[in-house]
Formats: C-alpha cells, structure tokens, sequence
C-alpha cells in the first residue's frame, strides 16, 4: 500500500479495491475504505507536497506568460527544472480532431 496511497492521494480516490487472483479467477474481493490513510499519507508528507504544489504552480504560471504555447519542461537531473520553447517541429499536444470538440 506504500507505493499505491500517493496515487490514491493524487485521484482522491476514497475506495481501494483489493482481490487477489488465480489463473484470471478473483476470490472475494474486499472494498477498502482508505480515506484516512490517504489524509494520514497527507499529512505526514505535508512539506513534500508543499513543496511539489509550488514547483507545479511555478510550471503553470511560466508557461502561461510564454510567448509560445508549446513549451518543454525537463529536467537533467542536477539542477533546476528548465523550461523552453519547444525545439524542432511543433506538435500539438492533441490530435486535431479532439482538438475540434474544445
């Protein structure tokens, strides 16, 4: 469950459904309510998320004032986040016919 609350954190997911199978065949599946592991996981992870909440509104607010709307957010893995112009040939970050139904 360590590996899976934080996901469960990130979709507000209150319900975790545990059943274990043999060759396809799930034997009582049990229904876990894990809305206060989750706030516990919260809690305990309070600056980490602080911390992730102002990298991802830093992202957010650079790229809204870019000139360009594609941007490339990467990391090297040494220093800090980079932001840039997408290089080379600019794709749309949807096809354009979904981009038809926005």
């Amino acid at each position: 469950m360590g590996e899976i609350i934080p996901r469960l954190w990130l979709n507000r997911t209150p319900n975790f459904l545990l059943a274990y199978h043999n060759f396809g065949l799930f034997t009582k599946p049990k229904v876990i309510n894990v809305k206060n592991d989750v706030k516990d996981w919260e809690r305990d992870n309070a600056a980490i998320l602080e911390r992730y909440h102002a990298v991802v509104k830093r992202i957010i607010d650079t790229v809204r004032d870019a000139d360009t709307p594609q941007v490339e957010v990467s990391w090297d893995g040494l220093g800090p986040l980079q932001i840039t112009k997408q290089l080379g040939q600019v794709r749309a970050a949807l096809p354009v016919e979904l981009q038809s139904h926005w």
